[in-house]
Order: structure tokens, then C-alpha cells, then sequence
């Protein structure tokens, strides 16, 4: 169970445990919504169910359904001494997770003026409506950390790397009305470049200046 004080290690242990059984979970599912969706000329769909661990952990569990498959979006959060933080196991990144902060989900909140009062809403709609399909990595820190941004749907994310961790830590928000000159232009690039493939996560390997 995911508790205040576990170090990384540990809630990397707790969320990677849990995740079998989510995807198992999910591929029971997608037939039968697969067979609904179709039943009302849909091509796409979303859903969204909670589910609680056999070790106790809360999960928010997002399914972006097609015609031909599925993408699971699996998150498990939880309040700790710094407030809520919700945790994304990387499905096709082998023990890679992203940590999301409360500073992160204050920010989206804030500057895409949604005004939703809990944590847990604001959480969903963030990947309701987004999805990290591509992570930047910006400049060095040191040997193990990298600055980076996570291009998403409705903006762009800042955070860091952490090479020996397997972590991708994301920490604050800027709304694409927020973003000026070549950083709206490299947005927009990469957002071109990502709607033609499907991609969960890209990593760009070649460092660029920030």
C-alpha cells in the first residue's frame, strides 16, 4: 500500500505489482465496450473506472478505445507530507514511471482556468484530455538528471529526468496560450509529428539546447 515516507523504490514496487493485473482487468473489458461503442456509430471512446488493489491502492484506470485497440492509461495516486501526487507506470518503458506533483495539478488547474475543487477530478480530466506523446529532453544537470518537457494536448509540462531512478518527475504546467516565439513553434512541430503516428511515448535521444 502506497503510504507517506516510502522512498522511490518502494512506490515504484507498489505501483509495477499492481500493474498485471490492471491490463488483464482491461483487456476483459475492451470487447464488451468495444461492442458498445459500435452499437452507437462510434469509432473512438473514452472510459473511466476507479479500482482499488488487492494491496489497497487507489487506481484511476483511463481506456482510449478504438475500433482495432486500446490505450491504458493507469494511474495510482495518493496523499503524502507534500500533498497529492498520482503515479504513471510506462507500459512500453519497462520500470519507467512519471511522477505528476500537487504543484503540477495546481498549475494545470489554474492556468486552464477549469476551476475544479478536488484533487481527484482535476487528476481526471488532466488525462482525460492528455496524453505524453512526446518528452524532450532539454539540458544536462548532471550525469543521472536531464531537464525536460513533456509535450501534451493542451500544453506543455516541465520537469526532469532521472536516468538511474527509470522516474520522470513533472512539476509544473504552461498552457499553449502560454507559450511565446520558438518554443510555440517547436510545439507545434512536434504536435504535427506526433498526430501522424501512434505513439504513447517518444523520448528525444539528441540533446538540444534549451
Amino acid at each position: 500500500m502506497l503510504v507517506p515516507g516510502m522512498n522511490h523504490t518502494e512506490i515504484s514496487r507498489e505501483v509495477f505489482r499492481d500493474l498485471p493485473v490492471i491490463l488483464k482487468r482491461c483487456a476483459h473489458l475492451y470487447p464488451k465496450w468495444k461492442k458498445k461503442m459500435l452499437k452507437q456509430n462510434k469509432t473512438t471512446d473514452t472510459r473511466e473506472f476507479f479500482y482499488r488493489s488487492a494491496f489497497k491502492n487507489a487506481w484511476q484506470i483511463t481506456m482510449k478505445l478504438s475500433v482495432t485497440d486500446y490505450e491504458v492509461v493507469p494511474i495510482s495516486w495518493f496523499y503524502n507530507d507534500k500533498g497529492f501526487e498520482a503515479y504513471l507506470p510506462l507500459i512500453d518503458k519497462q520500470g519507467w514511471m512519471m511522477r505528476y506533483t500537487s504543484h503540477f495539478f495546481n498549475r494545470y488547474n489554474e492556468r486552464l482556468k477549469l476551476g475544479i475543487v478536488h484533487p481527484r477530478d482535476i487528476v481526471r480530466h488532466y488525462f482525460k484530455n492528455n496524453a505524453v506523446n512526446y518528452i524532450e529532453e532539454l539540458n544536462k544537470c548532471n550525469s543521472n538528471i536531464y531537464k525536460v518537457a513533456y509535450v501534451q494536448s493542451e500544453g506543455l509540462a516541465l520537469g526532469r529526468e532521472y536516468l538511474n531512478e527509470q522516474l520522470f518527475a513533472v512539476n509544473t504546467f504552461l498552457a499553449t496560450r502560454m507559450l511565446k516565439g520558438a518554443k510555440r513553434n517547436r510545439y507545434k512541430t512536434i504536435t504535427d509529428l506526433c498526430s501522424q503516428k501512434k505513439t504513447t511515448v517518444t523520448v528525444l535521444k539528441n540533446r538540444i539546447a534549451a
